[in-house]
């Protein structure tokens, strides 16, 4: 799960370790942290077959396998 608290204290840290001032977290600093975490997480379950993935148009969609399983199952 992602802790929007520890990035921005994180993103803090970093900053004052590097001398950088102010050490605020910025809202594009934020989502960038969140961004990578999510894709981080996603990859994962799709690597643990816990998700399957498909492309669209313009993103991609997702869907819990369990849930298609258990779908088929009671059609």
């Amino acid at each position: 799960m992602i802790d929007v608290y520890d990035i921005i204290k994180q993103i803090n840290k970093q900053k004052a370790e590097a001398h950088k001032f102010p050490i605020s977290a910025n809202f594009n600093e934020v989502m960038g942290e969140v961004t990578a975490q999510v894709k981080s997480e996603i990859n994962q379950m799709v690597s643990e077959n816990k998700i399957t993935y498909n492309q669209t148009l313009n993103s991609f969609s997702f869907e819990v396998i369990d849930d298609i399983f258990n779908q088929q199952i009671s059609e």
